[in-house]
């Protein structure tokens, strides 16, 4: 079914994603399905998202974002530059943020606008290749069933 809140494109440097309606694990898996996707066919693994939803995560589905990693099987380490467009909701963006980042998933910032957020994208500072054996990969525990 085509979810019409969700909107990926490839756009010229990077991968472009919008998300809006209701927020949940399921739609944000769905996101980032045709992300993966979308990375895969250019080969291009840098991530410019927005979101403007009308519900904050809650604390469980916000944890399980790491989950993606392991269920999309996500071959290198990509960038993510996020803009949330709701303040009230940027708590748990900033928790996604970390959680991603401290496990070694992916380079992930969270911008106050789409300008900062594809400018920080945009920068080359970040690790391209991400080993499939290291050890922070092979230790994850997800508390959580799928």
């Amino acid at each position: 079914m085509l979810n019409e809140n969700i909107k990926v494109e490839i756009r010229e440097n990077y991968i472009y994603a919008f998300q809006s309606g209701e927020d949940s694990f399921e739609n944000s898996l769905e996101l980032w399905t045709k992300v993966h996707e979308a990375c895969c066919e250019v080969n291009k693994f840098k991530v410019l998202g927005e979101s403007k939803t009308a519900n904050n995560l809650s604390l469980r589905d916000a944890f399980q974002h790491v989950k993606f990693f392991e269920i999309l099987d996500v071959p290198v380490y990509p960038k993510i530059a996020w803009v949330n467009h709701v303040p009230e909701y940027n708590e748990t963006y900033h928790f996604i943020e970390t959680i991603v980042t401290n496990r070694g998933l992916a380079d992930v910032k969270l911008c106050k606008n789409y300008k900062e957020a594809e400018e920080w994208l945009l920068e080359n500072n970040y690790k391209i290749e991400r080993e499939k054996e290291n050890d922070l990969l092979d230790d994850r525990i997800f508390i959580f069933n799928k």
